[in-house]
C-alpha cells in the first residue's frame, strides 16, 4: 500500500482547511486543525509532501504559535540534511513569523529566498504564492512600489496558470 498518496492528499485538505479557518478568523478551527496535522506527523508529512499551504495559512491568520509549533515539526523531521519541501517550508515560517514579530527586513530575506527556491525548482505556483507574501512584507517595510509591483507579477502569473485563490 502507497501512503504517500494517502500522505501527500491528507496535507492539500488540511491546507485548504487551514486557509478556510484563517480566513473567516476562525482561532479555534485553526488550532483544532493544526493539532490535527501535528497528531498524524508521522503519516503526513514525508519529503514529497508540500506543507508551504499550511504555513501561509497559519502566518495569514497571524496565528504566530500554531506556526511555531508546525516549523519545531519541521525542523525535527527535516534532522540535518534538509532535501524535501522543508528546505522551502522552513525559510517561509521563518520570513512570516519575522514579519510578524516586526523583523520586516529578516522577513523579506527568508521570503525571498523561499520564493527563489520554489522558482529554481520549477514550481512557479508555488513561487507565486510566496510572491504574494513577499509583497505583503514590503508594503509593511513601506516600499509600497516594490511590493505592487511584486503582487502585479505574482497575480499575473497566477492568472496565467488559470488560478482564482493563491493558497
Amino acid at each position: 500500500r502507497d501512503t504517500s498518496l494517502v500522505s501527500d492528499t491528507v496535507s492539500v485538505l488540511a491546507g485548504l482547511l487551514l486557509w478556510r479557518a484563517a480566513l473567516d478568523q476562525d482561532t479555534r478551527a485553526l488550532a483544532r486543525l493544526t493539532d490535527a496535522v501535528l497528531a498524524h506527523r508521522k503519516e503526513l508529512w514525508t519529503k514529497t509532501t508540500d506543507c508551504a499551504p499550511i504555513v501561509r495559512a497559519l502566518g495569514h491568520a497571524k496565528a504566530a504559535d500554531l506556526l511555531r509549533r508546525i516549523r519545531e515539526h519541521l525542523v525535527a523531521s527535516a534532522g540535518a540534511d534538509p532535501r524535501g519541501h522543508e528546505v522551502v517550508a522552513i525559510p517561509l515560517a521563518d520570513g512570516l513569523l519575522a514579519q510578524l514579530a516586526g523583523r520586516l527586513e529578516d522577513a523579506l530575506v527568508l521570503l525571498q529566498r523561499a520564493g527563489d527556491t520554489e522558482r529554481e525548482r520549477g514550481r512557479t505556483y508555488a513561487a507565486a504564492c510566496i510572491d504574494i507574501d513577499t509583497a505583503a512584507a514590503l508594503a509593511a517595510s513601506g516600499h509600497a512600489s516594490a511590493a505592487a509591483e511584486r503582487r502585479r507579477r505574482a497575480v499575473e502569473m497566477l492568472r496565467r496558470l488559470g488560478c482564482v485563490n493563491p493558497i
